[in-house]
């Protein structure tokens, strides 16, 4: 059913997953995508269209020109986020605080990312005393990142180097702890001012940054609301007759290795 209520191309994308996760949470995320139009807009499921930019983003087809609406999902782990403005450029990412498969030791692994960061950003990262607290931190920045660089639309090819972000050494990013806003980014060098961020943690092992251009409008930062999918779909009229082929396929997918 739940491919049933996404376009023919996002069922397309869907199904070239290989991991039986994977396909999930980009499903879910499409699903996300398309309630938050529903509940914002007052549109009908076969009335929203989306499209993407050249980049590879997912925007909303208007049909009467008049749409103001910035979307922005993200998965990985257990979770599948979205973040949405209105007139504000906005980018999402949610990051899963576990080592990753196949690598050697933690030192190692920052090796090979070490172009991806400042000096000052690996500084940050390294300065706790445990592995557990580096990862985490090194989770954060990536995350960091990666939310703006959805914002602006850019995608990868912005160059991750080029972003340093300087954390609040008193700030606290600790699960329960709420929603940390005092983090500051330069690009080549030069503070942007044009972007706020706000971070937090969903549950310990996952990490989400949203990135928002700021405005004249004051904005109040909103905690995440946990969605199951039974609530999605219930949103949802389907666009065609379920095919029992999409759900053969995704019972064949593999799962990730632990």
């Amino acid at each position: 059913l739940s491919l049933a209520c996404v376009q023919l191309e996002e069922k397309k994308r869907i199904n070239e997953f290989v991991f039986a996760e994977d396909a999930t949470l980009s499903l879910i995320g499409r699903l996300l995508l398309r309630v938050a139009v529903i509940h914002l807009t007052g549109m009908k499921n076969d009335k929203v269209k989306f499209e993407r930019t050249e980049k590879g983003k997912p925007f909303l087809v208007d049909l009467s020109g008049t749409s103001s609406l910035e979307l922005n999902v993200s998965h990985q782990g257990n979770y599948a986020v979205l973040a949405a403005e209105i007139n504000r450029k906005v980018g999402v990412d949610v990051m899963q605080l576990t080592r990753p498969r196949g690598i050697g030791t933690l030192q190692q692994f920052f090796t090979t990312m070490n172009r991806q960061f400042s000096n000052n950003e690996w500084k940050q990262i390294q300065a706790p005393p445990t592995e557990s607290q580096q990862l985490a931190l090194f989770y954060r920045h990536w995350c960091l990142k990666e939310s703006y660089i959805k914002a602006i639309g850019t995608g990868l090819s912005h160059g991750l180097e080029r972003l340093e972000f300087k954390l609040n050494p008193l700030s606290h990013w600790e699960y329960g702890e709420g929603i940390c806003v005092d983090t500051n980014l330069s690009v080549d060098g030069n503070v942007v001012t044009t972007y706020m961020f706000e971070e937090s943690l969903l549950d310990r092992e996952h990490c989400v940054s949203v990135a928002v251009a700021k405005s004249d409008v004051d904005c109040s930062c909103i905690p995440f609301t946990e969605l199951t999918v039974p609530y999605l779909l219930s949103k949802l009229d389907p666009l065609r007759t379920p095919d029992q082929s999409d759900w053969l396929l995704h019972f064949k997918r593999p799962h990730k290795s632990k």
